[in-house]
């Protein structure tokens, strides 16, 4: 018998930075796609595009998402401008990415946060994301570990993981169903999530 579990989203931040407001997703809100890592295929993204207008999202799929060098989405300076476009415009409310793989520590050095200080928004995926959730984190701002565009095909378009992202976006409270085990005790935790 499954017990309903309710696990609330923990933001990760430094001790020393209170975690910024970050926006909630309502219909018509823009969503960008970003490859800050490997290269992508249309075929990688445009399933994952559809589904986020299905759900009532604005899409930008920048011009030089599907580039090549050397299996990265472009080269060094190519993926750098692109995710600083996105960055800093202020009406997209979430970067969702479209893979890992590689490359996305080499471009954080050079990546200026100003403007996206001033319009926060929601940096999404995992793998090679994560060094943007470091990142970030230690600026004060939540980011989100959740599928990416590579990870919704049509075959599998809503599932409970993509749900569970737009459910997040939109700033619901996420519920998670797990097997009891022997090991688990009830009760209820306060804390950090680090």
């Amino acid at each position: 018998m499954k017990q309903p579990i309710l696990i609330l989203l923990l933001v990760i931040f430094s001790m020393t930075v209170s975690a910024q407001n970050m926006p909630t997703l309502r219909k018509g809100d823009t969503i960008a796609i970003a490859a800050p890592s490997g290269k992508v295929e249309p075929s990688q993204v445009l399933p994952a595009v559809q589904y986020f207008q299905s759900q009532g999202f604005n899409v930008i799929v920048p011009e030089n998402l599907y580039e090549n060098y050397s299996g990265f989405a472009g080269t060094v300076s190519q993926r750098i401008a692109q995710m600083q476009a996105l960055l800093d415009r202020p009406g997209v409310k979430a970067i969702v990415c479209a893979r890992g793989g590689y490359g996305a520590v080499s471009l954080l050095d050079s990546l200026d946060f100003t403007k996206f200080r001033k319009h926060p928004k929601w940096i999404c995926g995992f793998s090679d994301i994560t060094a943007f959730h470091s990142h970030l984190h230690t600026l004060g701002y939540p980011t989100l570990h959740s599928v990416m565009t590579i990870n919704i095909w049509e075959e599998n378009m809503g599932n409970e993981y993509h749900k569970s992202l737009i459910n997040a976006l939109r700033g619901k409270t996420l519920n998670y169903d797990f097997e009891p085990h022997p090991a688990n005790h009830s009760g209820t935790a306060k804390g950090i999530l680090v």
